[in-house]
């Protein structure tokens, strides 16, 4: 099994909650949010790394990232001879978690769940 862990920090994300909203008002806008509207979120422009939405940086760099991983020689070993899982765990201000499985050519398969969905 292969994962590649993400994290995206409350403040670096635009809830449009306003400059002056607190941690704890920011946090509640979140929790009440699924998966289609986190992918939606916009990062912060006090994100100095990640700009556009969640889900243009997934597809483009994080894609790219994972996919390398799994791609390697001595992975592709590995796959041959046993059953092979690649994922990508993103956690989303530290209270949603998002899970993205990877196939062995390095395409994402469906779309991301939240974790809670998964038991």
């Amino acid at each position: 099994m292969v994962t590649e862990w993400k994290v995206i920090p409350l403040e670096f994300l635009d809830l449009q909650a306003g400059d002056m909203a607190t941690e704890s008002e920011k946090a509640k806008l979140l929790e009440n949010l699924g998966v289609a509207e986190i992918l939606n979120l916009k990062f912060h422009r006090r994100e100095k790394f990640k700009k556009g939405t969640i889900q243009s940086w997934l597809k483009k760099d994080v894609k790219a990232q994972l996919k390398s991983y799994i791609c390697t020689p001595e992975i592709s070993k590995l796959v041959v001879n046993r059953r092979f899982h690649a994922y990508l765990v993103l956690v989303v201000g530290s209270r949603k978690i998002l899970v993205w499985e990877m196939d062995t050519k390095g395409n994402w398969i469906g779309r991301p769940v939240l974790a809670e969905k998964m038991l």
